[in-house]
């Protein structure tokens, strides 16, 4: 019986980082359960904060990501993406990524930056940290 346990256990924990469209070397990747995310910070001509009414996250020509408020535990940090848009990056590959910024229904600033994810979390290869609208 404590060998069945055994085997389920570790069933269990090698199925939880399997993903679909992952190469085979991620499939035995231990993940962490962090949750990592992309942000940028939103200012105006005058490098004060501003608050657009949307920020549109957009990969090979669809929108991944709305945001409309702030992240509420950092102050003036706007959500790009996060974990979630990993498997739709592929793992090391290289993806360009396209952020509008919305206000008052126009876009007041397009941005691109590079991202890429590994077996279990996304990053940013470049792009701005902060993103400046123009009024």
């Amino acid at each position: 019986m404590k060998q069945l346990l055994i085997i389920i256990f570790i069933t269990i924990l090698l199925s939880a980082c399997y993903r679909r469209n992952l190469p085979d070397s991620c499939v035995n990747i231990a993940c962490t359960n962090e949750y990592r995310m992309i942000t940028a910070a939103v200012v105006d001509s005058n490098l004060l904060p501003f608050v657009p009414q949307k920020i549109e996250t957009i990969l090979d020509g669809e929108i991944v990501n709305i945001s409309t408020s702030p992240i509420q535990v950092l102050e003036n940090s706007w959500l790009l993406y996060g974990d979630e848009l990993k498997d739709k990056l592929g793992v090391n590959i290289d993806n360009t990524i396209i952020v509008k910024t919305y206000h008052n229904n126009t876009i007041v600033s397009i941005d691109t930056l590079t991202a890429k994810a590994d077996c279990c979390h996304v990053q940013k290869i470049n792009g701005k940290d902060t993103i400046k609208v123009n009024l």
